[in-house]
């Protein structure tokens, strides 16, 4: 619902004296076709501009090196509804209200293809995801919003790509459009296509079985999650990791192949194109393997956050500093020329975006949360049910604290110096009390500053969904 949309008359300014108003940048003055392309549960260091990725990452790379990388951004929650709830909205979790697993997005707030389409674009979405299905609120806007249920179970990120390139080629050449395109291929099981397995298995090992196992019941996904080391060997968990690793690599072939598709079509460079992700994957650290949304740690809470901009973000841009998924929907609306509605958490990062080199993005804080839906009952951390029970967290300059529930009122305490410590391995609660003690009374402070927002409303799935559900791991 779309509701006191407001002008950013500042910065329509700011980029007109600077020349880098983008729809100068369309044919005849047009305004620019947005791109979003979101993947699910993609590590932010297994995306080659990180520096650090297994395996090469050519299509994303290009996003980013043709146009602005931020090294250090972060999801809000570590599950797809909150998080893509976030991205479309602009909202933290608590303030958009679908703040656990399978939760309706309410009609309240305004999506991005809400306000594309007041502004007179196409919209269409391209999903796979049962947590996306339709009549969740994350259709609201578009005109068409497609998340076939045969993508739910397996491997579909060429298709998803040919679907979006086919609506593409539906439309009428004068109108602009807002394109959404989320990969769910790296999501549990990982089961990427033999010849994509094949470059990140070179001495040939074959696939893990440990999807086997827990499809048939000889173990459960949370054994998995939290004693992969007692339930499987070296060499199964490092066959896992690196199946991981293929679906990466098979999501970035079919992010090439779009790229290729708009190239073709003459449609890359008149286009705003933004990367990122809802969150990322353990893979082991900290004792957590092949999961997300229990614990609160960076492997499944950094994301990348790519976005190319020809004429607008000069190539090699880069963002230094925290960036968030709430600044996702501000930012594009704004690179695009339209309103978007106030209230918003994130920044709009455009002006920033549009002076290129390196920017330092202004000094804040972010809180993050764990999911009180679908938890794993063998969660060793999780003594204590429900929304009481979740975790907390607070990242403010190079310091992290984790608050974890214990029962009876009672609470731990975790102290990271994520500058120092970027894998968190080593907790300082103990050594830096005054620390700790001013990054609790923070985190207290900023939790009721966001108070308990708006509730979304959960949804009973069927039987076909909840089997979706398990498929992925979420339920035993």
């Amino acid at each position: 619902m779309i509701a006191g949309r407001f002008v950013n008359r500042a910065l329509a300014a700011s980029l007109l004296a600077a020349g880098l108003m983008l729809a100068s940048c369309s044919p005849g003055g047009a305004s620019p076709s947005v791109i979003l392309v979101t993947v699910d549960t993609l590590r932010a260091d297994h995306v080659g501009l990180s520096g650090g990725a297994p395996q090469p990452t050519p299509a994303m790379d290009r996003v980013g090196l043709e146009g602005a990388w931020a090294p250090r951004a972060v999801a809000p929650f570590g599950r797809t509804t909150q998080s893509v709830g976030t991205i479309l909205t602009g909202l933290h979790p608590l303030h958009h209200g679908a703040d656990g697993l399978g939760m309706v997005l309410p009609d309240t707030v305004t999506t991005l293809a809400e306000a594309f389409s007041a502004a007179g674009y196409r919209t269409g979405a391209f999903v796979s995801n049962v947590n996306l299905r339709s009549g969740l609120g994350f259709e609201q806007g578009y005109e068409i919003f497609s998340n076939s249920r045969a993508r739910w179970k397996g491997d579909s990120a060429p298709a998803l790509t040919g679907e979006a390139l086919a609506w593409l080629d539906s439309l009428p050449a004068s109108k602009p459009f807002f394109l959404w395109v989320h990969y769910l291929d790296p999501h549990w099981p990982y089961t990427p296509p033999g010849d994509f397995l094949r470059r990140t298995d070179p001495d040939g090992t074959g696939a893990p079985d440990i999807f086997r196992r827990v499809a048939e019941g000889e173990l459960t996904k949370g054994q998995v999650i939290f004693f992969a080391d007692q339930v499987m060997d070296a060499g199964q968990i490092e066959l896992t990791r690196r199946a991981y690793q293929a679906e990466v690599v098979e999501t970035d072939r079919a992010l090439g192949a779009l790229l290729d598709g708009l190239e073709q079509r003459k449609l890359l460079d008149s286009s705003i194109l933004m990367l990122t992700a809802d969150h990322g994957e353990a893979m082991g650290d900290h004792r957590y393997w092949f999961a997300h949304g229990e614990y609160l740690y960076d492997d499944t809470l950094r994301v990348p956050w790519a976005v190319r901009a020809p004429g607008i973000v000069p190539a090699g841009t880069r963002l230094e500093g925290l960036v968030l998924l709430e600044d996702v929907a501000p930012t594009l609306a704004h690179l695009a020329g339209i309103d978007f509605p106030a209230p918003c958490d994130g920044l709009d990062l455009a002006p920033l975006l549009g002076r290129g080199g390196v920017q330092q993005v202004e000094p804040r804080s972010q809180i993050h949360l764990t999911d009180h839906h679908l938890v794993h009952p063998e969660n060793p951390r999780r003594p204590v049910p429900g929304r009481p029970g979740r975790w907390w967290a607070l990242r403010r300059g190079p310091w992290k604290v984790i608050e974890i529930p214990l029962g009876d009122g009672e609470r731990s305490f975790e102290l990271y110096d994520l500058q120092r410590d970027p894998t968190e391995a080593h907790d300082l609660a103990a050594e830096e009390h005054e620390r700790l003690r001013e990054m609790v009374e923070q985190l207290e402070r900023l939790r009721r500053q966001l108070g308990p927002g708006p509730q979304g409303e959960a949804v009973e799935g069927s039987a076909e969904e909840l089997e979706a559900l398990r498929g992925l791991g979420y339920m035993n």
